[in-house]
């Protein structure tokens, strides 16, 4: 998976196969489709959207505004971004956490409005911590990264214990 900054195309792509759980969640938010569209077409336009690629095709968009000292994030998918088969949580739980080390570290938080059961454990695989549930809205908190952590980096697992493996792979 990779991510790379959003044009409109691609937005237009996402949003004329949206996922029906995705289009459900923007209504919960109290938003409709042409408002969410229109939103992550001026946070593309100001860099703060990413279009999120499984193998070359789009399958999500993701959009981030800082407010309040905090990285307040939105996020459409099409509906084969939440197969089993893509690898998404792992590649977001990455992609947010370069965008916090992007931004100085400050917390990133999410709300979802989503239904599915596997949303919960999703937002606990990539680090999050519930702190709000309001109706069908919870508010999700991934904690900021200290300086220190935001410099250090990993060691590839396969690397073994005398190095000679990839050593950016907390970069990614």
């Amino acid at each position: 998976m990779d991510a790379t900054p959003a044009t409109d195309w691609e937005i237009d792509e996402v949003f004329a196969r949206l996922d029906p759980e995705s289009a459900r969640e923007v209504e919960l938010a109290g938003s409709d489709i042409a408002q969410a569209h229109q939103m992550f077409s001026c946070l593309a336009s100001i860099r703060q959207a990413d279009t999120i690629r499984h193998e070359g095709e789009v399958l999500a968009v993701f959009g981030w505004s800082i407010i309040d000292g905090a990285i307040e994030t939105g996020f459409l998918a099409k509906e084969r971004f939440f197969r089993p088969d893509i690898p998404s949580v792992r590649f977001l739980g990455r992609h947010f956490r370069a965008l916090q080390d992007r931004s100085g570290g400050i917390p990133l938080i999410s709300h979802s409005y989503s239904r599915r059961a596997t949303a919960p454990r999703w937002f606990d695989l990539i680090g999050y911590d519930l702190v709000a549930t309001d109706g069908p809205c919870r508010t999700y908190r991934l904690p900021e990264r200290s300086a220190a952590r935001q410099r250090q980096r990993f060691r590839h697992p396969a690397s073994g214990p005398e190095g000679g493996g990839r050593e950016d792979v907390g970069k990614r």
